[in-house]
């Protein structure tokens, strides 16, 4: 079947677009923009997009905590520590309690700590004064006891609040102990004391009125750290 046989099929409607697209045509092959048609076609095709890569990270930030919102002791706050009377059995019972350990001098200190002074080497002691601050720093800067360590700042407070009344000679009570039992009263202790004798003395005090909750925190405990503080003054003034 040839062209002129499709043509005559053709309506005349479309026969004048045929002639008009041969004749535009024939404008743009003059004109040159076939070329430039084809260059544009092929700078605007889109390229592919290459698949983007996925990087999995399984660590985790941990969240920075508000500075506000940290827990802060009251002694780190610079705060001072109120107790009660009532609330006094709860601080002992809760106080940290040092670890028996042995080590260089262990066994000597507790050898020194069960004899104690002689009548003779206390007598030396006598008349001492203003020493309660000196035993705080001893207590907290300078080896002692069975154990031959220091003691907390927590700890040091709790003996030091003992040790004070003990001093006043007001004597020490217990909520826990029958109405007008009072360990002490009227007798306050120097540094020249007995205190292997005192702290016998306690012993027996809390096996007939109960001990306290702390397991001697109220008593024997702050007893043996004045034996320690004794020993050790004693040695600095045989120097």
């Amino acid at each position: 079947m040839g062209i002129p046989s499709i043509q005559n099929k053709l309506s005349e409607y479309e026969l004048q677009r045929l002639e008009n697209i041969r004749k535009n045509n024939a404008v743009m092959e003059k004109l040159g923009l076939f070329g430039a048609r084809d260059s544009l076609v092929a700078n605007l095709q889109v390229p592919t997009p290459k698949p983007k890569q996925i990087q999995l990270n399984f660590s985790r930030k941990r969240k920075q905590a508000d500075p506000e919102s940290l827990r802060r002791s009251s002694r780190k706050a610079g705060k001072p520590v109120a107790y009660t009377p009532d609330a006094l059995d709860e601080v002992v019972a809760n106080a940290e309690r040092p670890k028996r350990r042995r080590c260089e001098g262990s066994l000597a200190n507790a050898q020194r700590i069960t004899q104690g002074l002689s009548d003779q080497q206390r007598a030396s002691l006598d008349g001492a004064q203003s020493w309660l601050d000196d035993m705080e720093e001893f207590l907290l800067h300078t080896p002692h006891g069975r154990g031959y360590k220091t003691i907390s700042e927590d700890n040091c407070r709790t003996v030091m609040r003992q040790v004070r009344v003990l001093v006043s000679g007001t004597g020490i009570t217990y909520r826990h102990w029958p109405d007008n039992v009072i360990f002490g009263e009227n007798q306050p202790v120097t540094l020249s004391s007995d205190f292997v004798q005192l702290y016998g003395e306690a012993a027996q005090f809390e096996n007939k009125y109960g001990e306290d909750r702390g397991h001697g925190w109220l008593l024997r405990h702050p007893i043996t750290k004045l034996l320690c503080y004794q020993l050790h003054r004693h040695d600095a003034v045989a120097k």
